[in-house]
């Protein structure tokens, strides 16, 4: 499987914080995201497999549904 993936640079002003994230194309218009760092001003990608990828020295193996950045809230 072939994936895709679109990086946007966010900057919240004076009083919130700057960086990128990145959201991976799915079938149907589906984007799920996959990356968030702050503080990050550009992203450098380099794909180890179709599966795997590094971005700004982070792996992600996309296959396995990984993600950076985000954190899940647990109980």
């Amino acid at each position: 499987m072939d994936y895709s993936l679109d990086f946007y640079a966010f900057d919240a002003g004076a009083m919130g914080s700057f960086g990128i994230r990145g959201e991976l194309d799915g079938p149907f218009g589906f984007k799920k995201q996959v990356y968030y760092e702050r503080h990050a001003e550009k992203a450098n990608i380099q794909w180890l497999t179709n599966e795997i990828v590094v971005i700004n020295g982070h792996e992600i193996n996309l296959k396995n549904e990984e993600s950076f950045g985000y954190k899940i809230n647990t109980r």
